[in-house]
């Protein structure tokens, strides 16, 4: 009877310690790069819809790695983008983003629809490669 007393506080205090963390894990991630995703979700929101009622699932998923890598600029690596690619993509909520407005005067917005033309190309036979060399190239937004 004991030892599964024992058993059972062992395993609640290890549920209790992977439980916060995670929580810290996702705290210093936001913290390492809230910028970067605030900027990706400027970008993709505004032209969400589109993406998702032209392309599929994965040029939808291309199309946030690029716009990632369009933010950060050569600031990050591989494994980081498709950390944050994976974070925006896990969090987006398509109610919010049919909110937001495109606008072409802003930074965010030129880079939107430099962002939809580079999923075309995508569909046109373009490497996905090439445009994330041309991403990281671009200037940064952050």
């Amino acid at each position: 009877m004991i030892e599964t007393l024992i058993g059972l506080l062992g395993g609640a205090l290890a549920a209790g310690v992977v439980y916060y963390a995670k929580k810290f894990g996702v705290a210093l991630f936001i913290q390492n790069y809230g910028t970067v995703i605030e900027k990706t979700y400027e970008i993709i929101d505004p032209i969400a819809g589109k993406l998702l009622n032209q392309y599929s699932g994965s040029e939808f998923q291309s199309a946030v790695k690029l716009a990632v890598a369009r933010v950060a600029d050569s600031n990050l690596d591989e494994s980081d983008v498709v950390e944050i690619t994976n974070y925006v993509i896990a969090q987006f909520n398509p109610e919010l983003a049919a909110s937001k407005v495109l606008d072409l005067t802003t930074e965010e917005g030129k880079a939107a629809i430099q962002l939809m033309e580079n999923v075309k190309k995508l569909r046109d036979g373009a490497t996905f490669e090439e445009l994330f060399a041309v991403a990281l190239s671009a200037k940064a937004l952050i």
